[in-house]
């Protein structure tokens, strides 16, 4: 797997090669189709304007002002399971109240949990040890 047990870091250079993978394989389903098309003497079915992908889950990678990685440790997971981000999530719902929560709730279709950015990023910015890392961010990706 790509995220570190217990930890819910994310093995950066085994997700950039992942990426890697899959934007080749579309690419070259998509150079597939295109000479089918010319074969066929077909005008194309289609016009690429974009390609993007999304997931349902959120995983962050912390980048430098170059755009590269700062590192493991500065990395979110949808899987992680860490208790200091437990705790956070316990403060953030101690803080919040259940009226707030419930609004959240009817918002966002999602109760609040660890595998979220919110209580992550916390516990990443709270955690004194992060500290020199947090100083290289230039921005979550």
């Amino acid at each position: 797997a790509s995220v570190i047990p217990n930890a819910g870091h994310i093995r950066i250079h085994e997700v950039l090669s992942a990426i890697d993978k899959c934007v080749d394989e579309v690419l070259r389903l998509l150079r597939q189709k295109s000479r089918e098309e010319e074969k066929s003497n077909k005008e194309p079915s289609y016009q690429i304007v974009a390609i993007g992908f999304s997931t349902f889950v959120t995983n962050l990678v912390a980048v430098d002002m170059f755009g590269d990685p700062v590192g493991e440790e500065a990395t979110l997971s949808y899987a992680c399971n860490r208790e200091d981000v437990v705790k956070e999530c316990q403060t953030l719902r101690d803080n919040l109240g259940p009226e707030k929560l419930e609004a959240m709730y009817q918002r966002t279709g999602a109760p609040l949990h660890p595998s979220y950015a919110l209580p992550q990023l916390l516990a990443f910015y709270h955690n004194e040890e992060n500290q020199p890392l947090a100083t290289r961010i230039d921005k979550w990706k």
